[in-house]
């Protein structure tokens, strides 16, 4: 249970664990037993006959094939790089504007990595929480080598990277290895 969300626990948001075994305790005190990696299909359905169905199927990390052009290797999700999948220039790519982007960014920095922080919203965690809003760009801008708002990625060559405003025009040209 928790999914990709239990990779929080490799940054400062580890008390967001407590949330996930506070939602399985209760689901155990309702006697409901959750099931996992199951199919939940129109046979399994008639067969079981529930009252209910909660379907959670958890988030899916964007892989390399968004990256045409990208060598192997650099492209790795979140839970990979908390896990130390990494090497030491990294570029982490937000285009979401909620925590997780900021979170692995601020972490990542904080182990000694050299990290470019780039989200496609025009400012940091525009769908964080207020206090996060408030003080996660100032931390990331001391932690991380830099940091672009506004930003997508233009072209990915190989491990060479071209972060690009919508309008085209360029902010930063990149070379990272993950």
């Amino acid at each position: 249970p928790g999914g990709r969300l239990r990779a929080a626990g490799q940054t400062a948001a580890l008390g967001l664990l407590g949330a996930v075994d506070h939602l399985v305790s209760e689901l155990a005190e309702l006697g409901v037993r959750p099931e996992y990696g199951v199919t939940a299909d129109a046979a399994l359905l008639r067969e079981l006959a529930p009252d209910h169905v909660v379907l959670a199927t958890g988030g899916r990390p964007v892989d390399a094939a968004a990256f045409p052009g990208a060598a192997e290797g650099l492209v790795v999700d979140s839970a990979t790089a908390l896990a130390g999948g990494t090497g030491q220039r990294v570029l982490v790519y937000d285009t979401v504007g909620a925590n997780e982007g900021a979170l692995v960014a601020e972490a990542l920095a904080a182990r000694g990595l050299t990290v470019v922080f780039v989200t496609s919203a025009e400012t940091v965690m525009p769908w964080g929480g207020q206090l996060h809003r408030a003080e996660v760009p100032a931390i990331l801008r001391r932690r991380c080598a830099e940091v672009h708002t506004g930003g997508l990625l233009g072209d990915v060559d190989g491990k060479h990277v071209i972060v690009v405003r919508p309008d085209g025009d360029t902010l930063a040209e990149l070379d990272v290895d993950t």
